[in-house]
């Protein structure tokens, strides 16, 4: 991300662009944001699998209406 600074001037946010973070253990998923450590959710929760090089829910979430 950029950002515009007080001198009109435009900056990379390095901070922003920290990266994510993949705990195998946990099956938690975490991202930084601006310096910020951000955990990923989804529907159903805050457990993620990884499978064919894609992140997923680690269980099926169903909806019912």
């Amino acid at each position: 991300m950029i950002k515009l600074l007080e001198n009109g001037h435009w900056e990379l946010d390095v901070a922003s662009n920290e990266g994510r973070v993949f705990d195998l253990e946990s099956g938690e998923r975490w991202e930084w944001h601006g310096g910020r450590q951000i955990r990923v959710v989804h529907a159903g929760g805050i457990h993620w699998k990884y499978r064919d090089q894609n992140y997923q829910p680690a269980y099926n979430v169903l909806v019912a209406w």
